[in-house]
């Protein structure tokens, strides 16, 4: 999401994970009882800070989504050097979950160790490369998921 406006306006289905769990508590019945719990003006006064703050149309869009997908970076393979740019090996793994019914889609763990671009290029092309590697595994996983179930069914 470093990209801004413009990476938004080419994405408009696309949320950040945070910001559904950052503002999902303003939607649950404890809100509720916080706020009928107030005490008193400066309380109430907080809690409207918190409602004012709360990204809360981006949580609507985001309790409606039919699908969840989630990328998550592991720290680095252990004995590897410290993780700057993402010149050290490490473990990625992507989730696609339908929501409704639940049903994962697909789950994938790969090691992504960008050891074998030179040292000298490493540090401004690790990260990139590495995903551009994980896409990779990515198509190959959903192929060989439709191959399987192509013969399956014939």
């Amino acid at each position: 999401m470093a990209g801004g406006s413009p990476l938004q306006q080419l994405t408009p289905n696309v949320l950040r994970l945070y910001d559904a769990e950052v503002g999902l508590p303003f939607f649950l019945p404890e809100w509720g009882e916080r706020i009928k719990g107030a005490k008193d003006q400066q309380t109430l006064v907080q809690l409207e800070g918190e409602w004012s703050r709360a990204p809360l149309s981006l949580v609507e869009r985001a309790v409606r989504a039919e699908i969840l997908i989630a990328a998550f970076d592991e720290p680095n393979n252990k004995g590897s050097t410290t993780e700057i740019d993402g010149e050290a090996g490490h473990d990625i793994r992507l989730a696609v979950k339908q929501l409704e019914p639940e049903k994962t889609l697909l789950w994938l763990r790969r090691n992504v160790d960008p050891k074998w671009i030179s040292p000298s290029r490493r540090s401004g092309y690790a990260r990139e490369l590495d995903g551009c590697r994980f896409g990779l595994d990515i198509r190959d996983a959903i192929q060989d998921a439709f191959k399987q179930t192509k013969e399956v069914l014939n």
